[in-house]
This record gives C-alpha cells, sequence and structure tokens, in this order.
C-alpha cells in the first residue's frame, strides 16, 4: 500500500532500459516493409529504425541500500548501523523467471511503459551469496512523466515513477538486520512488500553508422570488392525517422550491435575476408556523438524506496484511515499538485504532459503516528507516547537545469530558494524547511521528506491542505511562491490499476492456465471483461458516497492527447485511433459512487473493434475521469496522465484448418520482423519454425510473469494464441 510507511529502506544506483524501437511506430507494421526498403523512394517500403532497433528489451537494477528508517523515526546511514547499509539491491537476471522486461502497451501508447518479469533482491556486492531478501516485482507501468531537466527534450530530460509491490518475498535469517527483524514483526505480511522508484537521466544517445555515397567510396579505397560494396549499399536506403524525399539524414542506422548485424546478413555466402568486414564498419563509424547524460547508452539513474505493503500494527494514519485490502499500484493517501508555472501566479487549468512551463511536479504524501522512540516515550510534548511524520515523496517533483550524475542532482537552486512544506487553511504556518539542495537529498534519502510534526501542528496537518513554498528571503515565516499544493478540500482520486488487455469474448482463465506448457488455452489472463477500482480520499481517509464519471475519451482528443505525451510524441501513423468508441462499453454510462471505503468499481466489457488499424492488431481507448460534482471537480488539479489505457484485441475469424499460409506464417513474421529478441529463431521461415515448434509452444504458454515469456511485449490475444498454438500442435505429433 505504501513505501512511506516506516520503516523505509532507500537504494540509489543505476538501471538499464533496452526496448527494441522497431515496434515505435504503427507503420513498421506494414506486411509490405523490407530491411531496407526495395525502393528508397516508396512510402510504403519505409522502415523507421529509430534509436535502438536491435534492442533486447532487457530491464536491469544495479542499486546499493544507501539509508534506513526504522518504526520508531531513527536512521541508519551505515553498516555499522545496520548491515544492509552498503549491500548491493539489484535485478535478479540470473533467476529462473529469466531478466527483466521492458513493455509498451501499444505503439500508439508508449507512455504507460510496464515491468514484466523483474526479480529483486539484497545481497553482497559480489553477488556470490545467496540474497537475503527477494521477490516478484508485480507488473506495472510508470506514472507521472514529465520533462524534469528545464528546458529539456527527449528520454535524456525525462523523469517517471514506478509503484508497486514484491510478491512471494523470502527473507534470509542469515544476517542480523533490524529492518528485517520489523519486516518480520511488525504485523504486516512481510511476504509482500511496497516499492517505489524514479527513473532519470536515461542516455538514448548512441553509435551511429552511415551508408552514403562517401562511406561507400572510401571503403572502395580502402579495398573492400565491389561484390560486397553492392550488398551493403542497400542499406543507404534505412531511416530512422519517417520517410522524406531526399532525406539528407538517409543511411544513418544506431548502435553498433545492429549496423554489425546488417552487415553480417548483407555479406552471408560472399565470403568477404574479415579485414573487409572491419573496413566497413570503420568507414561507416561517426564520430561519436556527445553524451546528454553522464551514463552509458540505455543507462540511466534510478533511486527509490522499500517498505511494508500494510501499516506496521503499532502505527496509525490518522483517525478514519483504512481503505480495505491495500492496493498495488496506488497509496491513496494525500497529492501535492502543481501550483505555479515559470513565468505566471495564476494556478493551471490542466497539467500539459511534458510539464513545460511548470515549476515543480505532482507529489505524494501521508500523515502517520508511530511510537515514540524509547529515549523519547514523550515527544514533542504529546502524553501518548506517540509521534507524527509527514512523509513525502519528492524525487520525482523538483526542476533540475541538467540531467543527473551520481554525485549531483543539479536542481534548480535559483528558482526554488529556501523550500518548504506549508499548512494552508486556519494554520498559514511553515511547518518545516527542506533541505533539497543537499547531495544526499537523492543519493541518501532518494527525494523522501520525513518532517516530525509538532504536536501543536497535528490536528492542522491532518485536516488542512499542504504545500511546497519558497520561503520569503526576508524573515523566512512568509512565502512568496507555491509551487505546490495540496486540493483545498484535501481530495484525491486514482484508479489503482490504470492499464488493461482484453480479449473480447474470452473468460478470464484459472491462476495456472498459462504456467504449464503442456496444457491447452482455455482461458486467457486478459479477458473480455474488467473491473477499475478508483479510490478516493479526503485528507488521507477514505471519502465514501463521492460520486465520479468514467468517459471513453474521444478518438480526436485520444490522439490529441497521444500525440503530445513524453513517451508517444513524435510517433508516426497514429491514424483511426479509439475508433469504434462502441468496442468499449461502460457499466452504468460510467456513474460510480464510492464505499465506505472510498473505492468505487467500475466494470468495463470490450468487444471486437473489427480490426480499424488494418495491419495492426486490436484498439487503444482511454478512460478519464472526473469528480460528478462540479464544485468539487473546479478547484482539482488532476494530471492528463491520470487515465485508464485499454488495449482491445480484434476477434480473429474461425478457421477450421490454420495453415502456415492463411494464417500462423503472416503473424509470425510480423513479430520476427520488428521484434529482434524473438529472432533467435527465424520466425519467417516455415520449417524452422516447425522445427522448434515445442519450444516455441513452450514460451507461448509459458506465465506472462516470466522474463523469457514471448512475445516479449505481451501483445499476442487469446484468438491469435489459440490458432497458432493449434498450427504448432501438428507440427509437434
Amino acid at each position: 500500500m505504501s513505501y512511506l510507511n516506516f520503516p523505509q529502506l532507500h537504494f540509489f544506483g543505476t538501471f538499464r532500459a533496452d526496448p527494441s524501437t522497431l515496434n515505435n511506430t504503427p507503420d513498421n507494421f506494414n506486411p509490405n516493409n523490407n530491411f531496407p526498403p526495395d525502393n528508397g523512394e516508396e512510402v510504403g517500403n519505409n522502415i523507421q529504425l529509430y534509436w535502438n532497433p536491435n534492442g533486447t528489451a532487457e530491464f536491469q537494477l544495479d542499486c546499493t541500500v544507501a539509508k534506513i528508517r526504522y518504526a520508531d523515526g531513527s536512521e541508519a546511514t551505515t553498516g555499522a548501523e545496520d548491515p544492509l547499509i552498503g549491500l548491493s539491491l539489484r535485478s535478479l537476471d540470473n533467476s529462473p523467471l529469466g531478466s527483466g522486461r521492458v513493455v509498451d502497451l501499444d505503439p500508439m501508447q508508449q507512455n504507460v511503459t510496464e515491468i514484466w518479469g523483474l526479480q529483486v533482491g539484497i545481497r553482497e556486492k559480489s553477488g556470490s551469496s545467496e540474497p537475503l531478501l527477494q521477490g516478484s516485482f508485480k507488473p506495472s507501468a510508470y506514472s507521472n512523466a514529465w520533462v524534469q531537466v528545464k528546458g529539456g527534450r527527449g528520454d535524456y530530460a525525462g523523469s517517471a515513477n514506478f509503484q508497486s509491490v514484491l510478491e512471494g518475498v523470502k527473507i534470509s535469517d542469515a544476517i542480523k538486520s533490524q529492518f528485517i527483524s520489523e519486516l518480520c514483526g511488525l504485523g504486516a505480511d512481510p511476504t509482500k512488500l511496497s516499492i517505489n522508484f524514479v527513473l532519470r537521466a536515461f542516455n538514448s544517445a548512441s553509435q551511429q553508422y552511415l551508408v552514403n555515397e562517401n562511406t561507400l567510396a572510401t571503403m572502395k579505397q580502402n579495398g573492400v570488392s565491389a561484390e560486397a560494396i553492392a550488398a551493403i549499399s542497400p542499406l543507404s536506403k534505412l531511416a530512422q525517422g519517417q520517410f522524406q524525399p531526399n532525406n539528407p539524414r538517409a543511411g544513418e542506422i544506431p548502435t553498433t550491435g545492429y549496423f554489425t548485424k546488417l552487415v553480417n546478413e548483407r555479406l552471408t555466402g560472399l565470403n568477404i575476408p574479415q579485414q573487409q568486414v572491419d573496413v566497413i564498419m570503420a568507414s561507416a563509424k561517426q564520430p561519436p556523438t556527445p553524451p546528454l547524460t553522464p551514463y552509458e547508452f540505455t543507462w540511466g539513474q534510478v533511486f527509490g524506496t522499500l517498505g511494508l505493503d500494510g501499516l506496521p500494527s503499532s502505527a496509525g494514519s490518522q483517525p478514519g484511515h483504512g481503505f480495505g485490502p491495500a492496493p498495488d499500484f496506488l497509496t491513496p493517501d494525500r497529492m501535492l499538485a502543481p501550483a505555479a508555472v515559470l513565468r505566471t501566479n495564476s494556478p493551471p487549468a490542466s497539467v500539459p504532459t511534458d510539464s513545460g512551463p511548470y515549476a515543480a511536479y505532482f507529489a505524494p504524501f501521508k500523515v502517520t503516528q508511530y511510537p515514540s522512540p524509547q529515549s523519547d516515550p514523550v515527544a514533542y510534548g504529546k502524553t501518548d507516547g506517540t509521534q507524527t511524520y509527514v512523509s513525502l515523496n519528492l524525487g520525482n517533483s523538483l526542476l533540475s537545469t541538467q540531467p543527473a550524475s551520481p554525485t549531483e542532482s543539479f536542481v534548480d537552486t535559483s528558482q526554488y530558494g529556501k523550500l518548504a512544506l506549508y499548512c494552508f487553511g486556519q494554520t498559514n504556518k511553515v511547518l518545516a524547511p527542506i533541505d533539497y539542495a543537499d547531495p544526499a537529498f537523492y543519493s541518501t534519502d532518494s527525494g523522501v521528506v520525513n518532517i516530525r510534526i509538532d504536536n501543536a501542528d497535528v490536528e492542522a496537518v491532518q485536516t488542512q491542505p499542504l504545500g511546497l513554498v519558497n520561503l520569503d528571503a526576508n524573515n523566512g515565516t512568509s512565502f512568496s511562491t507555491v509551487f505546490l499544493r495540496e486540493n483545498e478540500r484535501g481530495l484525491y482520486v486514482r484508479p489503482n490499476q490504470f492499464v488493461y488487455r482484453m480479449n473480447p469474448g474470452i473468460e478470464a482463465a484459472p491462476e495456472t492456465s498459462r504456467s504449464s506448457a503442456g496444457g491447452k488455452p482455455s482461458g486467457h489472463s486478459n479477458p473480455g471483461t474488467a473491473t477499475v477500482e478508483f479510490y478516493v480520499s479526503c485528507f488521507g481517509r477514505p471519502a465514501s458516497g463521492v460520486g465520479l464519471v468514467v468517459s471513453l475519451m474521444p478518438p480526436l482528443d485520444a490522439q490529441t492527447y497521444s500525440n503530445n505525451t513524453l513517451g508517444t510524441g513524435g510517433t508516426s501513423g497514429m491514424v483511426n485511433m479509439s475508433v469504434p468508441e462502441s468496442a468499449l462499453t461502460l457499466e452504468n454510462n460510467g456513474m460510480v459512487t464510492t464505499d465506505e471505503k472510498g473505492i468505487a468499481t467500475l466494470q468495463i466489457k470490450a468487444s471486437n473493434p473489427g480490426n480499424p488499424r488494418g495491419y495492426m492488431d486490436g484498439q487503444i481507448y482511454f478512460l478519464q475521469y472526473e469528480f460528478q460534482d462540479e464544485s468539487l471537480r473546479g478547484s482539482y488539479v488532476q494530471s492528463p496522465d491520470d487515465l485508464v489505457s485499454v488495449q482491445v484485441y480484434d476477434a480473429q475469424p474461425d478457421i477450421k484448418d490454420v495453415t502456415w499460409e492463411n494464417f500462423v506464417g503472416p503473424v509470425l513474421e510480423q513479430y520476427g520482423k520488428i521484434y529482434p529478441i524473438m529472432s533467435f529463431i527465424n520466425l519467417e521461415n516455415q520449417q524452422a519454425v516447425a522445427k522448434n515448434a515445442k519450444k516455441i509452444r513452450n514460451v507461448l504458454l509459458s506465465s506472462p510473469l516470466m522474463g523469457g515469456h514471448m512475445p516479449v511485449t505481451r501483445d499476442l490475444s487469446a484468438s491469435r494464441l489459440n490458432l497458432i498454438i493449434q498450427w504448432l500442435d501438428q507440427q509437434i505429433e
């Protein structure tokens, strides 16, 4: 439920995300495309490589445990205080489940990228011993993506956060750690932990290669044969972006791995000496692109927090708090929203995804009471022996002037000045300064601020809106700018799960139906109906009886929205989006009301969209939601990324005699062409697929939770899967 509860474990380090970019545009799904195109003047044959066409989809964490805050509020920052400090928190890539994978929902919705198959563990830096703690990351999508580098653009300037849970957690007794003792002894379930982490400063600038008249001439001058030149020259028609006549950047090919792959494929069977191959590589290689971040290609910075999924039995949030079963992807408490822009003091009517004009971004927080330390049984004069903390996550909220490095955050101190947490309403009081400029703010505290509240202010903090302000330089008790502010009524609303895949007419499968490679796929983990849960809170307490209206985003709005997100913006081929609208229906016309636990449930049902996108399966829809009461709606600042994204698959025709020609070949050929990681078997060759039918069958029917599941994009519909399995079974028999 919340990583913000005590105890907290903070980690800092690097991440690797290695997506393949060949599937980044609907245009690349065109079956008429070739590698390279047959005719560089034909738009229909153009392949758009983007920046990492040979990506493996792997996701990795490589972090260090930096700090622990215990249940009583005390801290540990050295190994002498807690032996977990300084250990490695990383992805367990040698797990039987395989490596983690980054997965986009759809080329038309790349702004909810998910992580699947990730195993996380804490172990010795050497990695030679068994993990002291390990668990499975429940697949989750990122949220609140924005341009965090002031004036920046693109991946290097972006920042986003993931929140999920580690399931099936195993804890070793081989180490004496107070943190581990508290996980196991505070009354919450230690086999399920809450985790939140921020990704930023990602380096997508790859090594470039160029095949054009000049580089081909250089190859010839340096002894490359005419036969090899003829084989390589068609690569000059490739492009990283959309087709343009007389494209000055034609022939630019990203990454050493992909260019090597293309060269080897073109020279196969020609018996070209290795010396000539080396000349081809050296002649095409371009001067290095100046790095936009201090990290290696496909690497970036990550920091985050790990904690109990529920509250410790000794703690209590505040009177009336209790949402029932803990949501896995959400902390349903309180939220600071953007309240100031860079150039004006007027509050925003809406928040653009890129957040370009905004001075700070959304920051979740909660107010919690804990027992006082034994050394301080009466905290701030509170006679019941409790202490109250505001735990605020600013890890994804503050602008920087350049991408962060391992030692510097480059937070925009000229803009923020003296930051402080402020209580509005009747109190109007500075609660505490925030030392955001300290390098340890991210590298040690993961951007999480834990502020102990004076007893006299506890009631105000529990019932009045808080904010992030810039203190007046004169006396430090008044503010000049409000950067973030809680809704005046303390309201916060968001769904727990906000990404769905739906197979019309398909019933939900039993839990184990896809985990056994030997069984027939009778059901599916992505059925044709789903229940969306919306959590509504008021100053951190469940808000009952609150009406919400949920609606389908109209097609034109959906296209405009997606074209302007950090994840999908700039993608070509965004046509026929979110049609027909009749393919996704909402129970009771989307009108729902929260129950006593502050939860409103909505049933959604998918029907066959009828292949509106041609050579792309299914359709993408967005659900938008708001308060029914206009008086509540008017003062609520909501990110436009607070949507529910739904992929509805097409229903396939009932083919009695499935053959390679009438179904299997076209589907597998498309996967083989635009998903290089799946090309360990030539999916465009019927004989190769038939020979490996059992192996392919096993990975198709493996659990999607496994890193090695295919397709890596988790986008094969139930009806397509059933038809392919029928054909594969015939090859095995």
